[in-house]
């Protein structure tokens, strides 16, 4: 287990003990409503997939398709978002994440502007979400009672404990 980042006292008195995940599930494992598909000459990134960058290119100029670019910065760490970085050596676009028109009416109903808009903010989520992965922000935590163990929970993206649920949990 990796070393303690954080100590904190919970609603109940308890002891808790923040840390790194070391060992945190890949994101893109999960159900998730994209297909990040990107490419990189150095790293397997993203979602599987069969497509090349020109054909994806063609994929989804011929399709109703909801899209957002994917970019890296890769320096030492890779870290991605969707929008360029301003470093013109070291980034750059990786590729894209979609969803389908019939994937957009199956989540909300339709595929008007307000759904598109809810679909563009979801593709966000999960760049973030994965960024975080690729990052290393995945966090867990321990409760003690004194010496001993009571709870722990690991999992949780993010570097805001607040926002990523972790201090909810350790709070109930």
């Amino acid at each position: 287990m990796s070393n303690v980042i954080e100590k904190i006292v919970n609603s109940q008195g308890h002891t808790v003990e923040i840390f790194l995940d070391d060992n945190p599930t890949n994101p893109r494992e999960d159900d998730n409503m994209g297909t990040m598909c990107l490419f990189h000459k150095k790293y397997t990134l993203g979602d599987e997939h069969d497509f090349s960058p020109e054909n994806l290119e063609s994929f989804l100029n011929e399709n109703e398709i909801v899209s957002l670019n994917v970019y890296g910065y890769d320096h030492g760490s890779l870290t991605i978002k969707t929008s360029p970085f301003s470093c013109p050596w070291d980034s750059g676009k990786l590729g894209v994440i979609f969803v389908t028109k019939e994937e957009v009416i199956e989540n909300f109903g339709d595929f008007s502007k307000e759904s598109i808009a809810k679909s563009e903010k979801c593709l966000q989520a999960e760049v973030s979400l994965y960024d975080d992965y690729l990052q290393g922000n995945v966090y867990g935590f321990r409760i003690l009672e004194g010496d001993n163990e009571i709870d722990s929970c690991w999992g949780f993206y993010g570097c805001d404990h607040k926002e990523s649920g972790l201090l909810d949990a350790a709070n109930s």
